[in-house]
């Protein structure tokens, strides 16, 4: 079994090469993890994982009145197979 957690911040920016007022994407923090399972004789595994456990709203471009907005939080889960 493995599990992991991790974190990312990124610091207020302006989304264009002009500064101007309205272009500044503010400060946020993305919190993710995930957990793994593998049977090691069979080579099958089991994950389930959290993207933005926070629920942050954060954007990703900005311009003027144009907004691009980041993930929301996800779950998810799967398998897979190594042979």
């Amino acid at each position: 079994m493995r599990a992991a957690v991790d974190a990312r911040h990124k610091s207020s920016e302006f989304k264009r090469l002009n500064n101007t007022p309205g272009t500044e994407a503010p400060a946020y923090t993305l919190v993710n993890a995930r957990l793994d399972l593998r049977l090691v004789e069979s080579g099958l595994g089991f994950f389930v994982y959290g993207r933005n456990l926070t629920d942050e709203v954060y954007y990703t471009d900005i311009a003027a009145t144009n907004r691009l907005s980041g993930s929301p939080r996800v779950f998810g889960a799967g398998m897979n197979l190594q042979f």
